[in-house]
């Protein structure tokens, strides 16, 4: 037997450009409202909208039978987000590095390689 409820997620999602970023790559269909971004999935339509604690939290109404689809979402979003976290953070730390060493007259970055593993090797004259 389903019961209409209002459901209520948290996340640990923060950032909203990367969460949009996140949602396109997926080919979720979104809208934004002011503060909130929409969402359907399944029979649901999920407002991601952030907490005094400005982590966003997923809000919807339906049938808790669909409970499982809105939980697998949030995994699967979660998931890819923390993904392009690490990699903005990466370029943001390469990109440090680099000025450094472009400031430093003494340095200078020879080669530059990205590995298998995404991380990057630099090679510099000292």
């Amino acid at each position: 037997m389903s019961i209409y409820v209002h459901l209520k997620y948290k996340t640990q999602l923060t950032d909203k450009e990367i969460l949009k970023k996140v949602l396109k790559e997926l080919k979720v269909n979104f809208s934004e409202n002011k503060e909130e971004l929409i969402c359907n999935i399944s029979r649901y339509q999920l407002h991601f909208k952030k907490n005094k604690t400005g982590e966003y939290e997923i809000n919807t109404q339906g049938y808790n039978d669909w409970e499982n689809d809105i939980t697998n979402f949030r995994e699967k979003i979660t998931k890819h987000y923390d993904k392009l976290v690490q990699k903005q953070l990466q370029k943001q730390i390469l990109e440090n590095i680099k000025n450094k060493i472009a400031n430093n007259k003494s340095m200078q970055i020879e080669n530059e390689q990205i590995l298998e593993d995404a991380s990057v090797l630099l090679t510099i004259r000292v």
